[in-house]
C-alpha cells in the first residue's frame, strides 16, 4: 500500500507542479480542460485547520487536551503553526512530510525581512506597518510560549507524573521541545500567511485553512477571478478544498487561482511575498529589460485629513472657534458626506476609537487613495482648498448662497485663483516632500531593477517604492496641470 509520505504531492490525472518562466513553481495542466472543471480536489483532513491541529497527538498532549479539553485561548493561526512545527521536526517520520517538504523554507513575506532589508522600504509607508507586524509576531510567539506554560501548570491539569509522560512520549516522537523556536514560529506564520484560504460554505462555519494535497501550489492571477477554489462537502467528515478552472484551458498552460479581488501590490508584497510579474514595462526597448514596479489599478498612495465629527446632529462650534475654523470644517464634512458615488471610491472614512483632539471631540479620518487612473481626487483638492482659507475667505464664503457651498464642497468651482494657487502650491511642495524622503529616486530605482543579480528581497523593496513613486510623480503631473489651466478653471469669488 502507498504510504502517505512517498504519496504524490498533486493527487490527480489533470495537473503537476512545475516550473515556470516569470512566475517559477506552480501548477501545469497535463491535459486541455474546460471551464468549470474541477483540477484538484484535496480531503479536509489533509489540511492543515485548528480541528485537524487539536487531533494531532503531538499537539494534543503539548497542550494537555485530556485533562484540559477547551483550546479557546489558542487563535487559529497559533493552533495551525504548533501542528506545523511539530510535523516539521519530526522530520521524515511525519505523516504530513510529503507536504512539509514542498514548503519553503524562507519566504520573502517582510514579516521575516532583516533591519537592514527592511530600510530598502526608507520613506514607504509600509516601512513603519513592517516593523510593527514583525515585532507583533514575536509578541504572539511569546504569548503563545506563556499559554501553554499556564496550561503545564494549571491546578486540575495533569500531574508530574503525567507531564513527564507526556514529554516521554513527545520525545519518542523526535521532536525536542526547545526546537520550538522564535524563528520556526516565524516560518509557521509566514506559511500561514502567504498560502492560507478562508473557507465556509452553506453547510460549514467560515475557518482558515492552509491547504495540503499541492492546492496551495498554485500561482495567483487576477484573472482566474472568483470560484477558483471552494470548500465541497456538507460536514467536516467528508468536506474537500477544490481548485477549479473558471476558463478553458490548454495542455501545458499553467493553472492559477485568484488569492482576492483588488490586490495591490503591498498587499501581495507582505501577505505572499511576491509582486505580480505582469506589473512590468520595458526600460530599455534595446535590450528588453523588463522590471517590476508599475503600478496597477489597485495601487494607491494614502493621504490622510483629520476633521472633527459633528456631534449628533448638532453643530460643534463653539464661542472659542474662530470664524475660519467654524467655516473649514462645516464645509469639510459637507464635503465628505455628500460626495458623489463615483467620488467615494477615491477615499474612505474612519473613526478611531478614543481618538480625540484637545478640545475633546472626536476625531474622523479621511483616507485619499491617489492612484495613476485618479491621482488628485476632487474631495482631496476641495479639502485642501479648505485647509488654505483665511478669515477674509472665511467670512466671504459665509456669504455664499446654498447652491455655491455646495459647488464648492463638490468641486465644481474654485474658491478663488489666489486659494487655488496657494493650495496647489502647498499639494506639490507635500508631494515632492514625500519623494525627497526616498533614499533614491525612480530613475535609479528602474537602474536598480535592471541588475539581473540583485537580491530578491531588494528587488521586492524597490518595486514597491518605485510603485509609491510614480502614484506620487503622477500626482506632482496632475497637480501642475491644474496649475497650467488656472486660467480656464471657474472660480466662486
Amino acid at each position: 500500500m502507498e504510504s502517505h509520505t512517498d504519496a504524490p504531492l498533486l493527487r490527480s490525472e489533470k495537473v503537476a507542479v512545475a516550473t515556470f518562466d516569470g512566475t517559477g513553481r506552480g501548477v501545469q495542466c497535463l491535459t486541455a480542460v474546460q471551464g468549470g472543471e474541477v483540477l484538484l480536489r484535496c480531503p479536509l483532513r489533509d489540511c492543515w485547520t485548528a480541528a485537524n491541529a487539536t487531533q494531532s497527538p503531538l499537539v494534543a498532549r503539548l497542550l494537555h487536551v485530556e485533562a484540559q479539553p477547551s483550546v479557546g485561548e489558542f487563535s487559529e493561526e497559533d493552533l495551525i503553526s504548533l501542528h506545523l512545527m511539530l510535523e516539521y521536526l519530526r522530520g521524515e517520520t511525519s505523516d504530513r512530510w510529503n507536504h512539509i517538504k514542498e514548503l519553503p523554507e524562507s519566504f520573502h513575506t517582510p514579516l521575516l525581512w532583516s533591519d537592514g532589508e527592511l530600510y530598502n522600504l526608507t520613506g514607504s509607508a509600509y516601512q513603519m506597518l513592517a516593523v510593527y507586524l514583525r515585532n507583533q509576531v514575536e509578541d504572539d510567539y511569546n504569548t503563545l510560549m506563556e499559554k501553554i506554560g499556564r496550561r503545564q501548570r494549571l491546578e486540575g491539569g495533569p500531574s508530574n507524573t503525567e507531564r513527564a509522560a507526556s514529554l516521554q512520549a513527545v520525545a519518542a516522537e523526535e521532536v525536542e521541545l526547545e526546537r520550538l523556536t522564535l524563528d520556526r514560529y516565524r516560518w509557521a506564520r509566514a506559511c500561514i500567511q502567504s498560502r492560507s484560504m478562508v473557507l465556509e460554505n452553506d453547510a460549514i462555519e467560515e475557518f482558515l485553512c492552509l491547504p495540503g494535497g499541492g492546492a496551495d501550489m498554485f500561482n495567483h492571477s487576477p484573472e482566474a477571478g472568483p470560484g477558483s477554489h471552494r470548500l465541497a462537502g456538507g460536514s467536516t467528515e467528508d468536506a474537500a478544498v477544490e481548485v477549479v478552472a473558471t476558463r478553458d484551458l490548454d495542455a501545458g498552460e499553467q493553472a492559477f487561482i485568484s488569492y482576492g479581488a483588488r490586490l495591490s501590490t503591498a498587499s501581495l508584497l507582505f501577505s505572499y511575498g511576491c509582486v505580480l510579474p505582469g506589473l512590468v514595462e520595458p526600460i530599455d526597448a534595446a535590450d528588453q529589460a523588463f522590471v517590476p514596479g508599475i503600478p496597477s489599478p489597485n495601487d494607491f498612495v494614502e493621504i490622510v485629513y483629520t476633521i472633527p465629527m459633528p456631534s449628533m446632529g448638532k453643530t460643534r462650534a463653539s464661542a472659542s472657534d474662530s470664524k475660519v475654523q467654524k467655516v473649514r470644517e462645516a464645509l469639510m464634512f459637507q464635503a465628505v458626506s455628500h460626495a458623489p458615488e463615483e467620488e467615494q471610491e477615491s477615499f474612505s472614512v474612519e473613526i478611531p476609537d478614543l481618538v480625540q483632539n484637545p478640545a475633546g471631540e472626536q476625531l474622523m479620518e479621511i483616507r485619499f487613495r491617489l492612484t495613476t487612473t485618479n491621482p488628485a481626487p476632487v474631495t482631496y483638492l476641495v479639502l485642501s482648498r479648505l485647509e488654505t482659507i483665511d478669515e477674509a475667505t472665511a467670512t466671504a464664503i459665509e456669504a455664499l448662497t446654498p447652491l455655491h457651498k455646495s459647488e464648492l464642497c463638490l468641486g465644481k468651482k474654485a474658491i478663488s485663483e489666489q486659494n487655488e494657487m496657494q493650495t496647489l502650491g502647498l499639494l506639490k511642495k507635500g508631494i515632492l516632500s514625500r519623494l525627497r524622503s526616498y533614499p533614491t529616486s525612480i530613475s535609479e530605482d528602474e537602474a536598480l531593477l535592471k541588475d539581473h543579480e540583485i537580491a530578491e528581497r531588494l528587488k521586492l523593496a524597490v518595486a514597491l517604492r518605485l510603485v509609491e513613486k510614480r502614484i506620487l510623480d503622477a500626482s506632482l503631473n496632475e497637480l501642475g496641470s491644474l496649475t497650467g489651466r488656472l486660467a480656464e478653471a471657474a472660480f466662486l469669488m
